[in-house]
């Protein structure tokens, strides 16, 4: 492999390995939302994501890779 390509996956694997993802949480239109917890991958994230849902019916939850504000 030459060292261009080597660089470059590189590059693209340390990406990879920075990317978060983020369980974002809205209980109704009165309030804002709100990032309740963080995962660093996305299989994580949906376990995450089925935990809160069982656990809460009315609140609105869903993966972003975002915080929110």
């Amino acid at each position: 492999m030459h060292r261009l390509e080597s660089n470059i996956m590189h590059h693209a694997n340390k990406r990879r390995e920075q990317r978060k993802y983020f369980i974002n949480y809205k209980f109704s239109n009165y309030t804002g939302t709100e990032t309740i917890d963080e995962a660093n991958n996305h299989k994580e994230a949906k376990q995450l994501l089925k935990e809160y849902e069982l656990s809460d019916r009315f609140g609105n939850y869903w993966i972003s890779q975002r915080q929110c504000k």
